[in-house]
């Protein structure tokens, strides 16, 4: 049973303060709860500790986390399994000793700013997201009494704009790949031309690029996503992706020039699957400031680069939609297909020409 007790605490003034705590028995023995500034204000969180269960006041981090886990692997996605897992491995498991009651709000915000500074605000905020899914899982299920850690924000991040390549920019990145980086070549021009996320390349063998009279394309069917091979794409579809004949030559050469034995269409100096953070620092990057680009465009963004380019050139939204592998069109246009230099360019050439049309009349 729990009962409120009286607390008299003198201040350095020589004030005298009347607060009120709950006190409380279990197993482990007595406990008392933080101070209340009114006993009506204890009498609401009274039944809080009415029937406190020992194992909630020793529980540890680890513990809720590997309850949780349990939960995960019943309910979610590999991938959704094996992103959790990597964050309780790399970062929460240093809390894992810890007990949930005497690890304070205060106390965790504290450990995610570190994460901040020793990693990235992107990387611990979702660190943030897992830690705050154990204690909501955990006080669901009567694991703790409260739920500390729903008042702790998240780490501001700055929001920093990212673009897609033009027309003349796609031209200048693929001479300048071809002259420096001659390997990856085919990888770079496969993504630019084919909007074929960086996954979705990564996976491809050799068997799934099929040259057919009047009909050349790449079966997509699967991705390599964290250093493993997934059988499924992002969005769970298959699709096979229209390839033009300049690149079903670019790729019948490359795929002559592969190591003997080898099943990747791309893989990397050792024969194995690329790692991106690699290809992005290695490749990427001083590819773009060899061709002069200096706005921020990531590797996924030859996605967008693609459907501009695709869309400029009045190609159906559907065939682009499917080639990219969107459920809906809706998608295509309202993620990637931003009003860039080449649309204004050909909306300017078609508006000119109508209109002067009109002025001949």
């Amino acid at each position: 049973m729990a009962g409120i007790s009286k607390v008299k605490i003198k201040r350095a003034s020589g004030k005298v303060d009347t607060k009120y705590r709950i006190t409380y028995r279990d197993t482990s023995g007595q406990h008392t709860s933080k101070l209340y500034d009114t006993k009506e204000a204890a009498k609401k969180d009274l039944y809080k500790y009415d029937k406190v269960n020992s194992y909630s006041l020793n529980i540890t981090i680890g513990q809720m986390c590997n309850a949780y886990m349990d939960s995960v692997k019943e309910r979610h996605s590999y991938t959704t399994i094996k992103d959790t897992e990597a964050y309780m491995d790399k970062h929460i498991s240093k809390l894992f000793g810890v007990k949930y009651e005497k690890f304070s709000s205060i106390e965790l915000e504290r450990f995610i700013n570190n994460i901040a500074k020793e990693h990235t605000p992107n990387v611990a905020n979702q660190a943030l997201k897992k830690i705050k899914a154990v204690a909501s899982y955990s006080y669901k299920n009567g694991l703790i009494r409260e739920n500390k850690f729903k008042v702790v924000s998240n780490i501001p991040v700055e929001n920093k704009p990212h673009y897609s390549l033009e027309e003349n920019e796609i031209i200048e990145v693929l001479n300048n790949c071809k002259d420096l980086y001659p390997k990856y070549y085919a990888l770079i021009y496969t993504g630019i031309a084919t909007g074929t996320r960086i996954g979705e390349l990564s996976a491809l063998t050799i068997d799934d690029v099929h040259f057919e009279e009047g009909n050349n394309y790449i079966h997509i069917d699967k991705q390599y996503s964290k250093d493993i091979l997934l059988p499924h794409t992002k969005t769970k579809d298959i699709r096979d992706v229209a390839i033009f004949d300049d690149l079903s030559d670019v790729l019948r050469m490359h795929i002559e020039n592969l190591p003997t034995g080898s099943k990747l269409l791309f893989p990397n100096n050792a024969g194995n699957y690329q790692n991106l953070s690699n290809l992005r620092n290695r490749v990427w990057y001083p590819l773009l400031v060899h061709s002069g680009i200096t706005k921020r465009v990531r590797i996924h963004d030859l996605r967008s680069s693609y459907i501009n380019l695709t869309l400029s050139s009045k190609l159906s939204i559907k065939f682009v939609q499917a080639q990219v592998g969107h459920k809906k069109s809706q998608t295509t246009l309202d993620i990637y297909a931003r009003n860039n230099g080449d649309m204004k360019k050909i909306a300017m050439e078609v508006l000119n020409e109508k209109f002067s049309q009109r002025n001949k009349e």
